[in-house]
């Protein structure tokens, strides 16, 4: 059985500075989509598990903690797949409220769920 993603993902490119833990190295990224459940960003720095994110849009400053659930090499950078631990703030909602408007698409109608055998 294969589960696919939760939520759907925006496209984006949101620079951000990405904190290891528990070392709490900071180093730069770029995260290239986000939605409720995690992200993907891009970054030369080698992530281990446990990062935090954080950034500044539209005025709003973001921190969002997870755990790096895949990767892959992209050139000279690595491209992160980053699972949001699971609480889902009210600004995180504001964000991507604001990504789907852009979007032209109902936030509400992006949630959902598919399972295939």
């Amino acid at each position: 059985m294969i589960l696919k993603r939760l939520t759907k993902r925006y496209q984006c490119r949101i620079p951000v500075r990405i904190i290891a833990v528990p070392s709490l190295t900071e180093s730069k990224g770029q995260l290239s989509d986000i939605g409720f459940g995690g992200a993907q960003l891009k970054t030369t720095a080698r992530l281990k598990v446990e990062v935090r994110v954080k950034f500044t849009m539209g005025g709003k400053r973001y921190v969002l903690d997870g755990y790096v659930v895949r990767r892959a090499k992209d050139g000279g950078e690595t491209r992160y797949g980053i699972e949001f631990h699971t609480y889902i703030g009210k600004d995180l909602r504001a964000l991507l409220a604001a990504l789907a408007k852009q979007k032209k698409t109902s936030l509400r109608s992006t949630i959902r769920m598919r399972r295939e055998a």
